[in-house]
């Protein structure tokens, strides 16, 4: 599926150098980055039913830049118990 972005869809907050951009599901991510000053700690997800960001409560347990982000199947990891 291809996303258009445009200047009405852009990230809420300015993130200008290096974050992490990755696939999940039919939507993406950008994870981290620096805003210029200060290193990010942000998880931002797009959500094509209002062509928009959504901030994900959850953060990274360091601000960093400079990252990569992949997803890996649940497979990958033995059940918690």
């Amino acid at each position: 599926m291809l996303i258009k972005l445009s200047a009405a869809t852009r990230l809420p907050h300015v993130v200008d150098w290096n974050p992490a951009g990755v696939q999940y599901g039919d939507t993406m991510a950008v994870v981290g980055g620096n805003n210029g000053s200060v290193l990010l700690d942000t998880v931002y997800l797009f959500d094509l039913r209002t062509n928009g960001w959504l901030l994900l409560p959850n953060r990274l347990s360091e601000a960093k830049a400079d990252v990569t982000a992949f997803t890996v199947s649940k497979s990958v990891f033995r059940k918690c118990d």
